[in-house]
């Protein structure tokens, strides 16, 4: 496909010329077929010659007779013929498995299996062999044999028969007639049903004058000459009546009388009369030419468009007259506009098209001739004198006549020497060929630096609308990336060096999946499950895995949204999940979905075969799609986090993040967690395979730039295509993909490997039914190009609209850019169905173009996020969304010059800075934009583990960095309303200790795995307090807590901090009493001295304060 490309194919391509007719009592009726096209600009060259023909005769005998001239005819063509008169007589011809390609040398190759001729309806013979021809240019006219151009004409004769000598007394009269109709035409097959597309016939309604000036216009000085009118008063009859290719065209006849009678030898009167009319059709199809777009909300596109000609039609009536004295003859011509010339232009297009666009909704007109005449001369003679009574008239009409305009009328690459084919090829019959999207080597950066079109412009898909100031996301052309770029290059068609670009797309294969409903893992996810400090082993069979345990408590990490192991990146498209497990030897199993940045989440403590839903909460930490570079090494454009735990540029990195991103507030997630309990360390354990379920809610898409495209679910997850590259034709296929910015064509491959990771679940290359080397083979053939790099060149991929009616399905768009030249009239399309996208009945010659003018900034859940500019002012407006998900969007003024310093603002957080150039999603962050009610760390000498409590309205969590650096772990160590504060620490053998206080009591919570999981110790208060401050000695196992006992409501008043102490692991807690007094603060409490025998408190009265004590918190003494 992506070397070459099939664009149009049938199983028959039948011509076919046939007359109708009647004759009386002599003469002849006929019909003819010929294809046109142009080898070159010069020459017009015939393709195929179709005749068929009737006569009588009543000297040599009544006849028929037909021929064909053409591929695989022999010398001299193929005749027949016989010995009588038809009145319906015919020859046709089908070109059998009839294929047009395009190569990507910008030819046309034309391939068909052979002719079969028939005769009268009845097949007469077959001709080989097969035919292959490829053209010398690419253009509408340039097509091999036949592009579209057929002639069709005929006639009708009548005769006056041989007659004796004039017999005096004895009248003599002759009225012979002739009639003929002329159909066939040509049409074509494809899957068992004929199409044709439909032909105008142009108006011929402005006629010549009915009267005019004897012998043409005076001559100064000279008197002017008398005026003279047609006789009779000729109209056009319905001589031309085409209505499509295939049918009945032209109605031809003769109408001839002789009326004689001689009184003796030299004297008679004699009257001739004849009715004549008749015309030829060239067949131009007329087809829907419109512009339709894929988007239809926000669409936005600056175009260019070739000059509009004047095309003009011409009438001439003819007249002589001869009333025995006078002789008078004149002809008398009207001409006819039919366009009126509009030179070249650049329009921006929105959602309604301009003025300028008006030429795709006239008609494209068949090329005509019609001719009416009609004669009458009445003679007398007697002897030497005599009178004469003529009448003559003769009307006739062609179009066109000719093609005027300031500039050429047909854009220049387009053009040809002679008119027919120069006026087939024309904006009237092939306008889009000659629109092209508007190039341009705009500033960039900072005014007056221009930076040329396919350095930038073009491969970032964003030409700039320079009347309104915005940018364009271009999804459906491929700019700078078309197969035809260097062909286009060549022709300076716009006055700019980038050459022309065409517009839109409309030969593209439409591929349409439905995720399956949930995918269950197997053993071969083997690989995906570890056991932190192999604290376990594994086996797999056909429903689980068997896990031997090493400790009694132990967490499984289970690796999800991979590029080597089932189910692949199918759960970025999931909201649930199944998890079940046998319960022997279970103390207690508790299964956390895990984010990006190490949140965790409980999803389940309990087995069962009911889904549950994945978790959507809050996370510090947060990332967003502008962590790419798009600048292309020309703009800066990447943009900054704007606190240090952003982590767009590391997303944006990762070739697993980039689809969904990972945070758990957009229902991603990264890994499951298993933390275990077992009951008895010798035996197993046994977990059922997880099961993937896929959201079912409805969807929609979201434009980012014209190759990055989210796809959010209600209520739901979000899944980003367009940062992926599969194939890169050095290094041959990458697995797992690349990662790219802006700037990149997403190919066919790209598409289908995505789909297979993504939407099915399974291996991109080996999974699927069928595989993808099948599946090429199946959808191109050997002369398209069916390896995977052949595949991947000159192609492109973008996801089409999403159509809620189909429930559950992704269609995307396969577009070969070698096929997609403009639409060929000769050779049409089919339209569209915009639910499905597949193909329907209709033909067409319109294209479909999706082009977006908003800027999308997409965040995962239920609070709005805006883009503002450096001066504060925001610039996006909310918009209609699906729940789960906030989307903002803005089209604003752009010069692009604009630096990354545009802010994206949530609440009253600046969260990072932008350019406006492009749309973005992100997620994450919530947290961080509420106000904690306390933050304390501590640190583990002996693992290195450091440990960060945050408490907050909700609850407590902490956090586990491994050298304080790396995170490893987040756990939620408590779930409460009302906790004022918490601190942390770590005791005698490696126990973690956690404080807070609900407000009015100290509670305490321990682990002994490290941060896993936690003691529930929160049922009984150790003592009055409503903020804590812990410490622990290490070296005794003794714990100490101080806790504030003044009111959270009056935090500015004194009160008594009291101190309780555990002196052993099974010993209750001790009230020692007040230890200081002041307001509520964070305090320090540390065990310290050179032999770990003092005990210091840090609080704050109006300034820093400290007191030790030396007896374990018996007596104390300032400092």
């Amino acid at each position: 496909m992506p070397i070459n490309a099939l664009i149009f194919e049938a199983e028959e391509l039948e011509f076919k010329a046939r007359s109708s007719g009647s004759v009386s009592p002599t003469g002849t009726h006929a019909a003819s077929l010929i294809t046109l096209y142009t080898p070159d600009a010069i020459s017009v060259a015939v393709g195929i010659e179709l005749y068929a023909t009737s006569r009588k005769d009543d000297t040599d005998g009544d006849s028929w007779q037909v021929s064909y001239n053409g591929p695989c005819a022999p010398f001299g063509g193929i005749n027949d013929g016989g010995a009588t008169f038809r009145g319906d007589v015919s020859i046709g011809v089908i070109l059998k498995d009839y294929k047009l390609y395009v190569t990507q040398y910008a030819k046309f190759r034309v391939v068909f299996s052979g002719v079969d001729v028939y005769v009268n309806d009845s097949f007469h013979i077959s001709l080989g062999p097969a035919v292959d021809v490829t053209s010398d240019a690419l253009g509408p006219s340039w097509v091999p044999i036949f592009c579209g151009l057929v002639s069709m004409g005929g006639g009708a004769g009548s005769e006056l028969p041989s007659f004796p000598p004039y017999v005096p007394g004895t009248p003599y009269e002759q009225h012979p007639s002739a009639t003929a109709t002329v159909s066939g035409g040509w049409r074509f097959k494809k899957d068992g049903v004929w199409h044709s597309p439909p032909v105008a016939v142009p108006p011929a309604s402005t006629v010549a004058p009915m009267c005019g000036p004897a012998f043409g216009p005076p001559s100064p000085p000279y008197p002017p000459p008398p005026t003279i009118c047609g006789p009779f008063g000729l109209q056009f009859a319905d001589s031309v009546v085409s209505s499509s290719t295939w049918g009945t065209h032209l109605h031809m006849r003769a109408d001839e009388s002789l009326d004689v009678w001689a009184s003796g030898f030299g004297a008679f009167d004699r009257t001739e009369k004849y009715d004549r009319q008749g015309g030829t059709i060239m067949l131009v199809p007329n087809l829907p030419k419109g512009l339709n777009r894929l988007n239809p909300d926000d669409f936005g596109a600056s175009l260019f468009r070739w000059a509009v000609p004047m095309v003009r039609g011409q009438s001439a009536r003819h007249v002589a007259l001869n009333d025995g004295f006078t002789s008078n003859a004149g002809t008398f011509n009207s001409v006819a506009p039919v366009t009126v010339y509009d030179g070249p232009a650049s329009v921006e297009v929105g959602n309604t098209n301009p003025a300028k666009l008006d030429i795709l909704s006239l008609p494209s007109y068949s090329i005509v001739t019609l001719a009416h005449s009609k004669y009458s001369n009445h003679t007398t003679l007697s002897g030497s004198t005599g009178t004469q009574d003529l009448k003559q008239e003769d009307l006739s009409y062609s179009f066109p006549t000719n093609m005027t305009g300031p500039s050429s009328p047909v854009a220049p690459y387009m053009q040809h020497a002679e008119l027919e084919p120069n006026y087939f090829n024309s904006i009237l019959c092939h306008p889009w060929w000659h629109f092209g999207h508007t190039p341009g080597d705009w500033d960039l950066v900072a005014p007056g630096a221009s930076v040329d079109w396919a350095v930038y412009w073009g491969p970032i898909r964003e030409p700039y609308l320079a009347a309104q100031q915005r940018r364009a996301h271009n999804v459906s052309c491929p700019l700078e990336y078309s197969a035809h770029t260097p062909f286009l290059d060549a022709f300076d068609s716009i006055g700019n060096s980038s050459g022309l670009r065409w517009v839109g797309v409309c030969r593209w294969k439409t591929q349409t999946v439905t995720p399956p409903a949930s995918i269950a893992l197997t053993a071969a996810s083997a690989p995906a499950w570890t056991a932190e400090d192999d604290g376990a082993t594994f086996a797999f069979d056909g429903t689980g895995v068997t896990i031997t345990p090493a400790a009694e408590t132990i967490l499984i990490n289970l690796d999800v949204g991979n590029f080597f192991l089932p189910p692949y990146q199918y759960p970025a498209i999931c909201d649930r999940i199944r998890l079940d497990w046998i319960t022997d030897n279970v103390a207690e199993l508790k299964v956390y979905a895990v984010g990006v940045g190490g949140k965790r989440e409980l999803i389940a403590d309990t087995p069962s075969l009911i889904p549950r839903r994945l978790p959507a909460v809050r996370d510090e930490r947060y990332g967003g799609t502008w962590g790419s570079d798009n600048g292309l090494g020309e703009a800066d454009d990447g943009g900054t986090d704007l606190f240090t735990f952003g982590q767009s540029a590391a997303i944006m990195a990762n070739s697993e993040r980039v689809t969904s991103l990972g945070f758990l507030i957009g229902r991603s997630v990264v890994s499951l967690q298993f933390e275990l309990t077992v009951e008895d360390v010798a035996e197993t354990v046994k977990i059922k395979y997880p099961v993937w379920i896929r959201s079912e809610g409805p969807k929609r898409q979201f434009w980012e730039s014209g190759q990055c495209v989210a796809t959010l679910y209600k209520d739901g997850p979000g899944a980003r295509l367009g940062n992926h590259i599969w194939f890169d034709p050095v290094l041959g296929l990458l697995i797992p993909p690349a990662v790219t910015g802006l700037g990149y064509k997403n190919t066919i491959i790209d598409w289908l490997l995505d789909r297979r990771v993504l939407l099915e679940g399974v291996d991109p290359v080996t999974g699927g039914t069928p595989n993808l080397t099948t599946e090429l083979t199946q959808l191109f053939d050997t002369f398209e190009g069916q390896s995977i790099a052949q595949v991947d060149k000159n192609s492109l991929s973008f996801l089409l609209p999403q159509n809620n009616a189909i429930a559950n399905s992704w269609s995307a768009a396969l577009v070969n850019t070698v096929g997609e030249i403009p639409p060929l009239g000769g050779f049409p399309h089919f339209g569209r169905n915009v639910v499905t996208w597949e193909e329907t009945s209709s033909l067409s010659n319109a294209v479909w173009v999706e082009s977006h003018l908003d800027k999308p900034l997409i965040v995962a859940g239920g609070e709005m996020s805006h883009l503002h500019r450096p001066s504060g002012l925001r610039v996006t407006s909310p918009v209609t969304s699906l729940s789960g998900w906030s989307v903002s969007t803005h089209k604003t003024l752009v010069d692009n010059f604009e630096s990354p310093n545009w802010t994206i603002r949530r609440g009253d957080k600046e969260w990072a800075k932008v350019t406006p150039w492009h749309g973005y999603m992100w997620a994450g962050g919530e947290a961080v934009a509420k106000a904690t009610s306390g933050v304390h760390q501590t640190r583990d000498t002996k693992t290195g583990f450091r440990y960060i409590a945050v408490s907050d309205e909700n609850g407590v969590k902490v956090v586990r960095f491994r050298k304080g650096v790396e995170l490893e772990r987040e756990t939620v160590a408590l779930e409460a309303e009302n906790v004022t504060g918490a601190q942390i620490a770590v005791g005698a053998g490696g126990v973690v200790v956690l404080a807070w206080s609900d407000g009015e009591s100290i509670r305490i919570r321990r682990s002994t795995s490290q941060g896993i999981k936690w003691e529930d110790e929160s049922a009984m208060p150790i003592g009055a307090g409503s903020w804590p401050a812990l410490a622990t000695d290490k070296k005794t196992g003794i714990e100490y807590c101080a806790g504030w006992t003044g009111s959270p409501s009056s935090p500015d008043a004194s009160a008594p901090w009291v101190l309780y102490r555990k002196r052993s692991k099974t010993a209750e807690w001790e009230d020692l009493g007040e230890i200081a007094s002041g307001p509520m603060s964070s305090a320090g409490l540390e065990v310290g001295g050179e032999k770990g025998n003092l005990l210091v408190f840090a609080y704050a009265d109006d300034g820093l304060k400290r007191r030790v004590s030396s007896s374990s918190g018996s007596t104390w003494e300032d400092m």
